[in-house]
């Protein structure tokens, strides 16, 4: 998945390129795309370690289930 969506980011800059500058913009890509990936483990792994408050807790979920709600793709209802 990772490396299509490389592709498709090198493709729309390849007008006028050769085959080896195109190799080149794609493996930049792919760099970009690895790095991004590895904040954002390593930004998961942080927040998991971290401990919330409840009431801290209670309004994330309170907002999460009022966009899921207001943006639903079905029919919902709070229970």
């Amino acid at each position: 998945m990772k490396a299509k969506q490389v592709e498709y980011i090198a493709k729309e800059n390849i007008e006028g390129m050769d085959d080896r500058k195109f190799q080149g913009l794609l493996s930049h890509e792919l760099s970009k795309v690895s790095k991004l990936e590895d904040y954002a483990k390593d930004l998961s792994k942080s927040m998991s370690e971290k401990a919330i408050s409840a009431e801290l807790d209670k309004e994330l979920r309170g907002d999460y289930i009022e966009h899921i709600l207001r943006y639903k793709p079905y029919k919902a209802t709070r229970a």
